[in-house]
């Protein structure tokens, strides 16, 4: 067998027939060894089983009602892996397989990560690191890929991927008039759009989505580029939900936390007006009142700013869930003793009335008074 990658083409390779209850004996049919295919010759798992001379077959089993999903692959692709790529694989294809007849063998996974085990072979599939990135900026083959990652845990591969998507895009990247936004998976609770030359209809298709998948580069939430590029998405009047709203408030808060050394008062208001991001979350929220407070950005006592306004309505929205987004009360209060008096008196008067039954948050803070001309 050789370890030469192949190249994707069109075409499917994955059997239609699903079995559910006990394992059943298969009798496969005969199928050409892997020494048949030339060191050179492009194979691919989507073709026909015949026509590309597949001699492997994977069984991809649903643990939860034993329904399963057959795949008619090559052995000089999965199974003989390069060395570049054990790390990522041999988990899954050595380690988590078992052999159930001549040339077949079966793996159990959950349902999810059945639906994108083809994910994993198109990327198996690859012939070179080129092909790679153009298979890894479709988000949803990244998405994919990354849930197979995560199940086997193998981290090596989710690595890999975190990486790719750092490296290769930056945040709210705008070419040549459209883009595309989604986010990738993560421990951080914190949100990235991935970019690419996109239609509006795709754009708002992955802005949907943005919520799926979780890391961001700090460093790369340059102030005046991301305000660039919220006019921009303002110009193409894109259909956005509270979601992608709140998701767009955390890269704004995060922007005006990592660069506060560098943040003027006028572009602090500019990135936080309400046409850019009109519903801010809770935890975005706590971090711009912070910010806007460390920087001494509104000195008026008697008034609230309008990011402020909003920000506190954000907070009060859902008081408790926001109390148990904190390891513990105390973490919490220290947080709040970050913001301005007037804010915190606010916050604490109408927490209280909001737990007594009265929920007049709203008309207490108005709409806050709007920031001076920028």
């Amino acid at each position: 067998m050789v370890s030469k990658r192949t190249t994707i083409t069109a075409g499917g390779n994955k059997s239609d027939s699903r079995t559910s209850g006990s394992r059943t004996s298969y009798q496969q049919p005969h199928q050409p060894t892997s020494t048949t295919l030339k060191p050179d010759e492009s194979v691919n798992w989507r073709g026909d089983r015949l026509k590309s001379k597949s001699d492997w077959t994977i069984h991809v089993v649903r643990s939860e009602d034993c329904s399963r999903d057959i795949y008619y692959v090559h052995t000089k692709v999965v199974d003989d892996l390069s060395p570049r790529r054990v790390p990522y694989f041999e988990p899954i294809f050595k380690d988590s397989m078992r052999q159930i007849g001549d040339r077949t063998s079966e793996l159990t996974v959950p349902s999810e990560v059945a639906e994108v085990f083809d994910k994993l072979l198109d990327f198996l599939y690859c012939s070179d690191r080129s092909q790679e990135e153009e298979f890894l900026f479709n988000v949803k083959n990244g998405l994919g890929l990354y849930k197979v990652a995560d199940h086997f845990h193998v981290e090596p591969l989710q690595a890999m991927l975190t990486k790719f998507y750092r490296d290769q895009t930056m945040p709210f990247h705008v070419m040549d008039g459209s883009s595309n936004a989604a986010t990738m998976p993560s421990t951080g609770g914190k949100k990235v759009l991935v970019s690419g030359e996109r239609s509006k209809n795709e754009m708002e298709k992955f802005a949907r989505s943005m919520h799926e998948l979780e890391f961001v580069d700090e460093t790369k939430l340059e102030p005046a580029y991301l305000l660039k590029t919220l006019k921009r998405r303002k110009e193409m009047n894109l259909t956005e939900s509270k979601r992608d709203s709140e998701n767009i408030s955390c890269l704004v808060a995060l922007c005006t936390k990592h660069y506060r050394e560098k943040m003027t008062r006028s572009i602090f208001y500019k990135l936080t007006q309400e046409s850019f991001i009109p519903h801010i979350d809770q935890e975005a929220a706590l971090q711009l009142l912070t910010v806007e407070t460390e920087l001494g950005f509104w000195t008026d006592t008697d008034n609230f700013s309008t990011v402020q306004a909003r920000c506190i309505q954000s907070l009060l929205s859902d008081w408790k869930g926001l109390r148990r987004k904190f390891d513990s009360d105390g973490a919490f209060w220290k947080t709040l003793r970050g913001l301005s008096p007037n804010v915190l008196g606010i916050l604490l008067m109408q927490s209280t009335r909001t737990s007594q039954g009265n929920s007049r948050s709203s008309s207490a803070v108005g709409s806050g008074r709007d920031q001076p001309p920028l």
